[in-house]
Order: structure tokens, then C-alpha cells, then sequence
């Protein structure tokens, strides 16, 4: 695997961890008060957006390797 490939991965095993720690986050309030606010969902949906994105280009470029 040549080193290029390594960037995007890092970062999308980033988005992964944090997107993980937001909704344990999100979770652990529903749990307790009941509420989801919403600040907390729209950053969730954008790093999902994101995380999406990434993963649609990279295997984009890999169905393009032969």
C-alpha cells in the first residue's frame, strides 16, 4: 500500500473514534435527563456526513486500481 493512502485513513479512523465518543456522550445524557440537544446531534450528523464523503472517495479510487 503506498504512503498516500495512509493519510486518509488516519483521518477517517478519527472521524470514527470521535463520532463513537459523541454518541456514547449523546447516550449517556439521553440516559440520565432525557434530552438529546440538538448542537450535539447536528455534530454528529456533520462528522457522519463527513466520514460518508471520505469513504465514498476512497472506494471510488479503488475500484479505479487494477
Amino acid at each position: 500500500m503506498k504512503l498516500i493512502w495512509k493519510r486518509p485513513f488516519s483521518i477517517m479512523i478519527s472521524l470514527l473514534r470521535r463520532c463513537t465518543g459523541s454518541l456514547n456522550q449523546m447516550a449517556k445524557r439521553m440516559n440520565e435527563t432525557g434530552r438529546i440537544y440538538e448542537v450535539d446531534l447536528r455534530e454528529v450528523m456533520e462528522q457522519q456526513e463527513r466520514l460518508w464523503t471520505m469513504t465514498n472517495a476512497l472506494l471510488i479510487k479503488l475500484a479505479g486500481i487494477r
